[in-house]
């Protein structure tokens, strides 16, 4: 495992370098998911798996963060940046439930 900071639009890799990738709660701050999930594709090796975990959009909206720094996203929008990156159709999102919170993680192949 290695395990880098940085910002991922900055750091360059070759397609198909590592066999997982795994970001949470960094979704939010993604300056376009997009464009990130399509990278995150590239980077996977093919059968790779992308694991992001997040908090529920309307858990978050209730916090009023502000939008200049914070971008919200459904699960649904998720799930479409990833199929349309080129993971499978088959993303698969769970949610849980810890008191009146809740809190998501996907779990796209390539």
């Amino acid at each position: 495992m290695k395990i880098v900071e940085g910002n991922f639009d900055e750091i360059s890799y070759e397609k198909n370098s590592f066999t997982k990738a795994c970001s949470v709660n960094t979704l939010y701050f993604w300056p376009s998911p997009a464009s990130i999930t399509m990278k995150l594709a590239e980077v996977l090796k093919p059968g790779g798996k992308l694991i992001l975990a997040f908090e529920d959009i309307e858990q978050l909206n209730r916090r009023k963060l502000n939008q200049d720094v914070f971008n919200l996203y459904s699960t649904d929008e998720v799930q479409d940046f990833l199929i349309n990156a080129g993971f499978s159709h088959n993303v698969n999102i769970v949610s849980r439930k810890k008191g009146n919170l809740i809190f998501h993680c996907v779990v796209a192949i390539k």
